[in-house]
């Protein structure tokens, strides 16, 4: 069985890439703070246990959980890829409606307000992978 991402080429900041990609998957009713201890985590890209998420500093690579509910979260992972900055958005194990609202309020917003975020050529994509 493949799983699949949604991603997304930033050409812009960390911040404007993460305010951006925040602030849809908020319209969606996801936030940052888990729902029942308040708390966001940020989990380095060395698989290092996770730590207190302070959205001041910008995080060249890594990764936050984004909570629909207390039982559902959207992984979000960002990394400098071919000199763009790539955030890729987890679809594995979540409904297609859950799927259609991330991937609808993510190509709404560059669209709109984020077209200034990314550049020319493949900004926005659905990779199928296989993780046997």
């Amino acid at each position: 069985m493949s799983d699949h991402r949604c991603q997304i080429n930033f050409s812009c900041s960390w911040r404007q890439a993460f305010d951006f990609s925040k602030n849809s998957l908020m319209k969606i009713g996801a936030k940052l703070e888990h729902p029942l201890n308040g708390m966001a985590y940020y989990f380095p890209p060395d698989g290092s246990d996770r730590i207190a998420f302070d959205e001041n500093i910008e995080n060249i690579e890594g990764g936050v959980q984004f909570w629909i509910n207390a039982n559902s979260d959207i992984y979000v992972s960002w990394r400098g890829i071919d000199g763009v900055l790539r955030f890729e958005f987890d679809l594995k194990g979540k409904s297609i409606s859950i799927q259609e609202k991330i991937v609808g309020t993510l190509y709404v917003g560059l669209r709109t307000e984020g077209i200034n975020l990314v550049g020319d050529g493949e900004v926005m994509s659905i990779v199928f992978f296989d993780e046997n």
